[in-house]
């Protein structure tokens, strides 16, 4: 990414039947979400990188509460979200902050299709 301080990568594949250690050194650095907005080309770097690719699993009991949620089982758990939504708001990263480009009003309609995708809002048919 251009600094010129790194000068050496130390890049090994991981084996097959590997330890789980090396597995888990790998699985963390795509979950270390706040190196995305170092800038726009760490960004890209990671979004391409990432793209289509399975990065959470769910295994045990978080297997067996994903099949429950994704079943609707646990629909008596989740919470009503009151949000009400009134503007759009349009950011853009520049100049290493995120510089606000548009602020409106929600019409009506946008409003209602806001709300009605939420998790049982009012709205909800």
């Amino acid at each position: 990414m251009g600094d010129e301080s790194i000068t050496q990568v130390d890049v090994r594949r991981v084996k097959r039947g590997g330890s789980t250690k090396d597995v888990k050194e790998i699985a963390k650095y795509a979950a270390k979400d706040s190196d995305y907005t170092i800038s726009q080309g760490v960004f890209d770097c990671f979004y391409e990188a990432l793209k289509w690719r399975q990065v959470i699993t769910y295994n045990g009991l978080f297997r067996d509460s994903n099949k429950k949620y994704k079943d609707k089982e646990l629909e008596e758990y989740k919470k009503l979200d009151c949000t009400e939504y009134y503007y759009m708001l349009l950011y853009r990263w520049g100049k290493g902050e995120y510089i606000e480009m548009e602020r409106r009003e929600l019409t009506e309609e946008e409003r209602f299709a806001i709300m009605k995708q939420l998790l049982g809002g009012p709205y909800d048919d």
